[in-house]
């Protein structure tokens, strides 16, 4: 069962409101994922605006620095990695191979690692420019690991701080894989700098680009990986739907 990562921990949804897979589907018996509605939003969108200013005030090497160590947190929590990434594979949890769990870990942060040796302590895309904002990202909950690194990396490095929204079509199918690995991520970081919640794009979704708060913050358009150096410098700045 997942919860949503919101001010550096999980909690539990609005409602206590879960997505399951429905017996006689194919998946795993038990995987649920939180389905949020606009209370959790709200609620994740007010921690990012908590954490904004002393993230942004931080200098780039520092923020770089937290990001770095994710990999090496990453084999800490193989277990919890090779589970969800058992779950998007439909294996049940008595039938994984543990001795595949540093090839899970691996297969999981070697995008990261990548992205983040592009950028070295006084690169000059490190540097904040103009005034740090909260930005809303939406993502299918299949979303491939490297294309959410390539969004979200930059801007966490920039100095935003960043609400990110994985969404389902249906409980028939509930990847996971991706939300552990944000998770994980996340919790590295300081309390609000990201936060993860999961639901449906008529629920969660639209409350992402449409509440109260949301109005007031921006969304990041997305990018290719061959303009990431340019997406450092403006993504964000847009007001483009997710």
């Amino acid at each position: 069962m997942y919860d949503n990562f919101v001010g550096g921990r999980w909690l539990a949804p609005a409602g206590d409101r879960y997505l399951a897979i429905p017996p006689g589907n194919p998946g795993v018996r038990g995987c649920r994922v939180a389905r949020s509605c606009a209370a959790d939003v709200e609620r994740a969108l007010n921690a990012a605006q908590g954490a904004r200013a002393a993230w942004s005030l931080l200098q780039p090497e520092a923020r770089a620095a937290y990001l770095r160590r994710t990999p090496d947190r990453a084999s800490d929590h193989g277990v919890s990695l090779a589970l969800a990434d058992a779950c998007d594979r439909g294996v049940a949890a008595h039938r994984v191979d543990w001795r595949r769990i540093n090839g899970v870990v691996a297969s999981l942060t070697a995008p990261l690692s990548r992205l983040l040796a592009t950028f070295e302590d006084g690169d000059d895309r490190l540097a904040s420019i103009g005034t740090a904002s909260v930005l809303r990202l939406a993502f299918v909950a299949g979303t491939e690991v490297e294309a959410m690194c390539e969004r979200v990396v930059p801007l966490l490095l920039h100095g935003d701080v960043v609400v990110a929204a994985l969404l389902y079509d249906d409980a028939r199918r509930l990847p996971v894989r991706l939300l552990a690995l944000m998770g994980l991520l996340a919790c590295g970081l300081p309390p609000g700098v990201l936060n993860v919640v999961t639901g449906l794009g008529l629920e969660a979704g639209v409350a992402l680009v449409a509440g109260p708060q949301a109005r007031r913050s921006s969304v990041a358009p997305a990018r290719s990986g061959r303009d990431r150096a340019a997406a450092h410098r403006d993504l964000g700045r847009s007001a483009h739907p997710a």
